[in-house]
């Protein structure tokens, strides 16, 4: 049966049009400033919270709610913000090529 899927899946593609069209490097612009701000906004969780200061996992661990979240925000800020600066860079490369 996987045998029979792969062959139909290369019939299709293979009587496909082979030309790829790509789309103009401003159509990126768009998520990748959606991504910056993202990672940007993630700063607000460091504001502080009224909720509870500690919160326990199932095995009866404690742990500090203020330590869970600056490590979140500080994990996104690195990650996506890292991610969306990488992107950022290879778009203005693209742009200078194009």
């Amino acid at each position: 049966m996987k045998k029979t899927i792969e062959t139909s899946i290369e019939l299709y593609i293979s009587k496909r049009s082979h030309t790829v069209t790509l789309l103009p490097p401003s159509y990126c612009t768009l998520p990748i400033v959606f991504y910056a701000v993202s990672a940007t906004g993630n700063l607000l969780l460091l504001l502080p919270d009224r909720g509870p200061s500690v919160a326990s996992d199932p095995t009866g661990g404690k742990w500090e709610v203020a330590s869970i979240t600056v490590v979140t925000a500080l994990v996104s800020i690195f990650v996506m913000g890292a991610f969306a600066a990488i992107a950022w860079a290879r778009l203005r490369d693209w742009n200078s090529t194009s």
